[in-house]
Order: structure tokens, then sequence, then C-alpha cells
């Protein structure tokens, strides 16, 4: 990596070699990188809606630390082939998610910047159900009067 002379100190105070871009007066170390990422259990108390909601999906148990980022992911087929990212959904505590319409599933995805590997959370569903619809077969005019 080489080494740059800082105010003339090429080591550490443990007289080890610093690195290129030295943290004058700090340990230098590399934190160490993240491994078999686990997607921790999803839950919601969300719903059922009828016709249109909006929800929050928890999770916990999910991997920690440096290296990892976290998509909230959604599905309108339990994830069979249609696999959506919750936009700007990144907390893996929590997650909004937005006015839904229909039935849709969500689960967390955890991501380890070494590999990359991914490992995924259950999934949960928010059941929405078709808001009932009345026709009138009425066919005289005027169907009120005010």
């Amino acid at each position: 990596m080489g080494t740059s002379v800082v105010g003339g100190i090429t080591d550490d105070i443990l007289d080890q070699v610093r690195s290129a871009n030295p943290d004058a007066g700090a340990y230098e170390f590399s934190p160490p990188a993240c491994s078999s990422p686990v997607g921790g259990t999803a839950n919601t108390v969300a719903g059922p809606f009828c016709g249109t909601g909006s929800g929050t999906i928890t999770a916990t148990g999910y991997s920690t630390g440096f290296g990892f980022s976290y998509r909230w992911q959604y599905s309108s087929d339990n994830f069979v082939t249609d696999i959506n990212d919750l936009a700007g959904q990144t907390n893996p505590a929590t997650a909004a998610t937005g006015v839904i319409t229909s039935t849709t599933y969500y689960r967390l995805r955890v991501t380890c910047s070494a590999g990359p590997v991914s490992a995924f959370s259950n999934i949960v569903s928010i059941t929405v159900t078709p808001a009932p619809a009345a026709t009138i077969a009425y066919t005289g005019s005027p169907y009120c009067t005010m």
C-alpha cells in the first residue's frame, strides 16, 4: 500500500508502518470482513385492510456490523418472479409500506459486502381485500331529486 510521511512520522505508536493515508495520532486497523449474513425475523401487525391501507414491518435477529447493508423488499406474488426494493427503506429494524391496494408480501434482505452474499428474513404479508362495490339496476330517471 505504500507509506506517506506525515510530519516526518512513518510509524504509529506501536512502531507499525502506517498506511498510505494515515490518521495522525490514531491506531490503524482494518475491521474484520462480514461473513454469513442472517436475514432475521420479520413481523407485522398491519392489516387486513379493506380497499387500501398502509403498515409498518419490523425485523429482529438480523446480522449487524461492518460491511452489512439492508434492503426491504416487496412482492405481489410471494417472491416468485415479482421482486422489488421498497424505495428508501434501508433501516433493518423497521420499514413503512406506503399505501397498498392489494395483498403484498415483504422481507428483509441482508447483504454482506464480502462476496457479496445475501440472506433473507421470513416473508410476511399484509392482506388487502377489495372494497365492496354496489351497482344500481334502476332504469328510471332521475335516481333522486333534490
